[in-house]
C-alpha cells in the first residue's frame, strides 16, 4: 500500500505540488484578510471616538453661544433699566458705550461676564 501511494506521488508529483502551493496561498491570504478586517474595524471604532468627540464640542461650543446670548440680551435689559432709572447717574454717552462694549463681546461668556460685572450688573 505505502509502495503504490509513492509510486503514484511519484507520478504526480506536479499536481502535488500546485495543490499544496494553492493551500498555503489559501491560508496565507485569509490570515491577511482577517488583519484587514480587524484594521478596518479598528478605524471604524477610532472614527465614531472622534465624531462623538467633535459632536460634544460642537454641542459645547453651542451652548455656550447661547448662553452668551442670553447673557447679552439680559445686559441690554438691565442697561435699560438702569438707563430708565432717575436715581441713576448714567447718560447717553456711557450708555452708548456700554452697548458697544456688549455688542463686540456678545459671542464671548467669559469677557461678557467681566464686562457686566465692571458695570456692576450682576447674574440673576
Amino acid at each position: 500500500m505505502i509502495t503504490k501511494t509513492w509510486q503514484w506521488c511519484k507520478r504526480r508529483w506536479q499536481w502535488l505540488i500546485l495543490i499544496a502551493g494553492s493551500l498555503v496561498a489559501f491560508m496565507l491570504g485569509s490570515k491577511r484578510q482577517r488583519g484587514l478586517k480587524i484594521d478596518a474595524e479598528l478605524e471604524r471604532d477610532q472614527y465614531k471616538k472622534e465624531s462623538e468627540f467633535a459632536e460634544k464640542a460642537r454641542r459645547k461650543e453651542r451652548k455656550k453661544l447661547v448662553v452668551a446670548e442670553i447673557k447679552y440680551q439680559q445686559a441690554l435689559q438691565d442697561l435699560e433699566k438702569k438707563y430708565d432709572d432717575d436715581k441713576s447717574a448714567l447718560n447717553r454717552e456711557k450708555d452708548a458705550a456700554y452697548k458697544k462694549m456688549i455688542e463686540e463681546v456678545k459671542h464671548d461668556p467669559d469677557k461678557l461676564d467681566s464686562i457686566l460685572k465692571d458695570m456692576g450688573i450682576n447674574e440673576s
